[in-house]
């Protein structure tokens, strides 16, 4: 007895795979593309908040205890041993709208054998939500100290 042999497949033609390829076009030209440009323009994605960026250095309460805590997380980058004096003056801040703050500042650090070193440091920082000199109501976002 003779096994049957399964039929080959012919391709699809090239009508069917132009056709396959202009409708996939026109849906995504007619129908995702305006879709996602309605959500895009829609306030989805907008988070309202009373703080804005500002492009220039600011000062106001909420900046001065930014700059207290992000020193409390660099004074926590160095050893017990090491003295960390921080500038009170030379501080600055920047909002980046939404309550997080760019803290820009140098202190001077004197290891145990007595070498002193000044060094910058650059912090971010988001203040949450309650009462601004607890610790706990900030998110520590990044540091870099150079």
């Amino acid at each position: 007895m003779k096994e049957k042999q399964p039929k080959k497949r012919k391709p699809p033609s090239i009508i069917f795979v132009l056709a396959y390829g202009a409708a996939l076009y026109a849906f995504t030209f007619f129908v995702l593309t305006p879709w996602a440009k309605k959500i895009a323009a829609s306030d989805l994605f907008l988070k309202k908040s009373d703080d804005i960026a500002q492009a220039y250095p600011i000062s106001n309460p909420l900046t001065d205890m930014a700059i207290l805590h992000c020193n409390v997380y660099v004074r926590d980058e160095f050893d017990e041993t090491e003295t960390v004096l921080f500038v009170k003056d030379g501080s600055k801040v920047w909002t980046l709208g939404d309550y997080r703050y760019v803290v820009k500042s140098s202190m001077d650090v004197t290891d145990q054998t007595g070498n002193s070193s000044t060094k910058q440091f650059a912090c971010q920082i988001k203040y949450e939500d309650g009462d601004e000199t607890n610790i706990d109501n900030w998110d520590f976002l990044g540091l870099n100290i150079y």
